[in-house]
């Protein structure tokens, strides 16, 4: 009955830290973005490989902390990505991931709202998950709002810094707004 008792309770404790920890989902890349789409939310994926020493510590010391998870989860379609396996390496070539952890931030519609690199202490990567879920990355895709003429050099550059790799030809038309 002890024995019983004691699997129990570690269970409990197993789902109760479950719950605070970011809720990864794991659906096919399609799935993701789509369901990003119909809950008009950005789509975070963490883009790591098995061998990453920040990626392990992210995923023990950061995803799992209370205040990560809550926002995360409630903000944001969350998802996890080994960029050297099936999926992972299509997702790796279509947004230029070269280094490890790499952060994605997708709109609904696939396109990258931001991009950002390795590991982040608790604040950091609280603070970069808020900006980055800011009303103006949620204004319309950054193709449509560039199209329709804004020139913010803030937005301008951003679209620089984030399509440099994964669309050139969309980065230096931005570039050309700019000078």
């Amino acid at each position: 009955m002890k024995k019983i008792v004691s699997v129990l309770f570690l269970l409990s404790t197993i789902t109760i830290f479950a719950q605070e920890a970011i809720q990864f989902q794991d659906l096919p890349f399609k799935d993701l973005i789509a369901k990003a789409k119909k809950e008009n939310k950005i789509l975070f994926i963490d883009a790591y490989t098995s061998w990453c020493g920040p990626c392990k510590m992210m995923e023990r010391n950061i995803f799992t902390k209370k205040t990560v998870g809550d926002y995360y989860n409630s903000n944001f379609v969350n998802a996890r990505f080994d960029m050297e396996k099936s999926e992972g390496r299509e997702i790796a070539t279509k947004y230029g991931v070269r280094s490890y952890p790499t952060y994605l931030f997708l709109n609904g519609d696939g396109e990258l709202v931001s991009q950002n690199y390795g590991y982040m202490e608790e604040s950091m990567f609280l603070s970069m998950a808020q900006n980055i879920n800011s009303p103006n990355n949620k204004k319309g895709t950054l193709k449509e709002r560039f199209e329709k003429g804004e020139k913010d050099p803030e937005f301008l550059i951003n679209i620089m810094r984030l399509n440099s790799s994964s669309d050139f030809d969309f980065a230096k038309k931005s570039f050309r707004k700019i000078f």
